[in-house]
C-alpha cells in the first residue's frame, strides 16, 4: 500500500510545472515516460498467449545549488510475465523498482565525478534513451545475462568528461552490482564517445572483468568490447533519416579450464527509420523503422568439439504515429529465428508511449 501511495505522489508531481526552485535550488525535477501495451505471443505454449501490459519509467534529478546533484529512477510494471523452469510462466510484476541511484559533483562544467548505482558506460543499446528508441524493446542482446557481466546497473565511482565532441566516460565499480564480493575483482569500464558532425556520433567502450584466485580457481580475467555509431541526418526539411549500428564482442566469462576451450560470443545490429513530418490533424509525424540483430553467445566447449550452434537473430520492425512530440502509438513486431533449427516466431503488438 505504502508503494501505490508514493507511485501516486510522484504521478502527482510530475503532473505539476515539473520544476520546484527553492532557494537556487531545483528539487522536484521529474520526468520519464509510460508504456500500454497489447501483444500478442507467437511463442508456442506462450501463457498468456496475448494480453496487456503496463510499463512506468519515472526518474527524480534533483540539484542542489550549482554543483552538487542526483539522480534516481525507478520501474514499475504489470501484466508481464517471465519462464520459469520450474513453474512455467510466471507473473513478472514489481512497483516502483530502484534503477539508478547516485549523486554527482560538477568539478567543472566539463568534468563531473558521480558515484552510486549507475548504468556502466557500456553497450550503447542498453545506455541510450528507451524513451526514443523507435520500436517497443532495446536490442535484444542487451538483455541476454552474456551481456550482463560486462554491462548493465554497477555501484561505484564513474568520472565523466565532455570537451564538446569527444565524451569520456571512465567507470570503477564492484562488478557484481550491489555486492562487494570478495570473490570477483571490481570492474574497470571506460568509453570514448566522438560527434564530428551534427548528424554523426560514434564510439567505442571496454569492460574488464574478473575472478581472483579461489581455492582451486585460478585467477582469471576478461574484456569485453564495444562499438558503435548513430545519427539522424536531414533529407529534406521535413524527413530525418535515422541510424544505428553496433558491435560487440563478449568473451566467456571465466577462467581457462583443462581440456577446455573458450570461445568469445558477440552481437551486431542494424537500425534504419525515416521521420516524416505531416500535418494531419492529430498526426504530425510517420517514423518507419527496421532493426536487425545477431547474437552468438559466448560458449566453453571441451578441447576438439564444434562450438554448438546457438546463434540467434531477431528481427524488429515498427511503424511509429506520432501525436506530437510527448505521445506515439507504435505498430510493431519482432520475430526469431534459431541457428540450432528451433522453431522460430514472432510477437506483435499495439503500444501507447507517453512521455512526461
Amino acid at each position: 500500500m505504502g508503494k501505490l501511495v508514493l507511485m501516486a505522489l510522484l504521478i502527482a508531481l510530475t503532473a505539476n510545472a515539473g520544476d520546484f526552485e527553492t532557494g537556487g535550488s531545483e528539487m522536484f525535477r521529474f520526468s520519464g515516460y509510460n508504456q500500454f501495451r497489447f501483444a500478442m505471443w507467437g511463442e508456442e505454449g506462450h501463457d498468456p498467449s496475448n494480453g496487456f501490459d503496463f510499463y512506468n519509467r519515472t526518474t527524480w534529478s534533483p540539484e542542489v545549488g550549482d554543483i552538487l546533484s542526483a539522480r534516481l529512477s525507478f520501474d514499475t510494471r504489470y501484466g508481464f510475465v517471465a519462464w520459469d523452469s520450474l513453474s512455467g510462466y510466471v507473473s513478472d510484476d514489481f512497483t516502483l523498482k530502484l534503477v539508478e541511484a547516485y549523486g554527482t559533483l560538477e568539478l567543472s562544467p566539463e568534468i563531473l565525478l558521480s558515484g552510486g548505482r549507475f548504468k556502466l558506460p557500456f553497450g550503447y543499446g542498453y545506455t541510450r534513451s528507451g524513451a526514443s528508441i523507435p520500436h517497443y524493446d532495446r536490442v535484444y542482446a542487451v538483455s541476454r545475462p552474456d551481456f550482463g557481466v560486462y554491462g548493465g546497473l554497477d555501484v561505484g565511482i564513474m568520472l565523466s568528461t565532455d570537451f564538446g565532441p569527444v565524451i569520456v566516460d571512465l567507470a570503477y565499480t564492484n562488478g557484481t552490482d550491489s555486492a562487494a564480493d570478495t570473490t570477483v575483482s571490481k570492474q574497470f569500464t571506460a568509453r570514448l564517445s566522438l560527434s564530428p558532425a551534427d548528424w554523426l556520433s560514434a564510439g567505442g567502450a571496454v569492460a574488464i572483468i574478473g575472478q581472483p584466485e579461489v581455492d582451486t580457481m585460478e585467477e582469471w580475467s576478461a574484456t569485453g568490447l564495444d562499438f558503435y555509431l548513430h545519427g539522424d541526418y536531414a533529407i529534406t526539411s521535413d524527413l530525418m533519416l535515422n541510424y544505428e549500428g553496433e558491435y560487440m564482442i563478449l568473451p566467456w566469462p571465466g577462467p581457462v579450464l583443462d581440456n577446455m576451450e573458450n570461445e568469445s560470443g558477440g552481437d551486431y545490429s542494424l537500425s534504419l527509420a525515416g521521420t516524416r513530418e505531416v500535418d494531419m490533424g492529430l498526426l504530425t509525424g510517420i517514423q518507419p523503422a527496421i532493426r536487425f540483430e545477431m547474437i552468438s553467445p559466448p560458449e566453453q566447449v571441451s578441447s576438439g568439439d564444434p562450438v554448438p550452434e546457438t546463434d540467434v537473430s531477431v528481427l524488429d520492425y515498427c511503424l511509429n504515429l506520432h501525436t506530437g512530440p510527448l505521445n506515439t502509438v507504435q505498430l510493431g513486431g519482432r520475430s526469431f529465428s534459431f541457428e540450432n533449427g528451433g522453431e522460430g516466431h514472432t510477437d506483435v503488438y499495439v503500444n501507447w508511449r507517453m512521455l512526461f
